[in-house]
């Protein structure tokens, strides 16, 4: 729910992708750090 609700903050679909990869969810961690928006200049731990 607060993936949905915080869909846009490119902070929190960094720590989901943490927390998917801590979970052994390859596919859902690395779903979300692409998911980050275009216009965010700090790429974190995936760059496109």
């Amino acid at each position: 729910m607060a993936l949905r609700l915080a869909s846009r903050v490119a902070a929190v679909r960094e720590a989901a992708g943490f927390a998917a990869y801590a979970n052994q969810k390859y596919a859902e961690a690395l779903a979300e750090f692409r998911r980050r928006p275009a216009d965010d200049r700090d790429r974190g731990a995936v760059a496109r």
